[in-house]
């Protein structure tokens, strides 16, 4: 009995992600990312999916800050989606320059 279970477990097709799934998962850790970022006319980059180990897909969120008092400054957030629970962190991302090669 234990072998008939075993072979028709085996049998079956693997579940693999579709492209259409991975697709509806952009979508919606950008939609998420954009929220949580709260910026004006914000643009999200496309996503770095990381491993099945850590489940994160990290973002950069663009556009300008909306407080008044910041006067349209650009601003630029790292947005990291944890796509099994679908929590949404952003932080800023500071200003970064490049050393000169």
């Amino acid at each position: 009995m234990r072998v008939l279970i075993l072979a028709a477990l085996f049998a079956l097709p693997a579940a693999a992600s579709t492209p259409g799934s991975w697709q509806a998962l952009d979508k919606r850790s950008g939609a998420a990312c954009l929220k949580a970022a709260n910026l004006k006319g914000a643009v999200v980059a496309p996503p770095v999916h990381f491993s099945d180990k850590v489940l994160v897909d990290a973002r950069v969120v663009t556009g300008k800050w909306p407080q008044p008092h910041m006067k349209g400054a650009a601003a630029a957030m790292l947005c990291l989606y944890n796509r099994r629970t679908r929590a949404v962190e952003v932080q800023e991302l500071p200003a970064v320059k490049r050393p000169a090669l």
